[in-house]
């Protein structure tokens, strides 16, 4: 191997490293913004949506928004009531 192949090999790695570990800070960052504000303060854009990222439902965001759907009303929701919220708000 060429030195000019390693020093390519190498810089691609270390991108790939700062890559994921952006990513790492950015979910970290999220969380804490979750963390740190009650939720009867949460807002349906914003920590709403990060909640919705959080646990892998992003996709419902602009249905959450469309609908208000607060932290008050998210603090009183069961298990299976989200699940029935998110088949009511996609039911046309």
């Amino acid at each position: 191997m060429e030195v000019s192949d390693l020093r390519g090999c190498v810089l691609w790695m270390s991108m790939v490293i700062i890559e994921a570990l952006l990513t790492l800070l950015e979910t970290c960052l999220r969380n804490y913004i979750l963390l740190a504000i009650p939720i009867e303060c949460w807002d349906a854009r914003e920590q709403v949506g990060l909640w919705l990222d959080a646990i892998e439902l992003g996709e419902y965001k602009s249905a959450f928004i469309r609908h208000d759907i607060r932290g008050t009303e998210l603090k009183h929701l069961e298990r299976r009531d989200l699940k029935v919220c998110i088949l009511l708000l996609f039911e046309k």
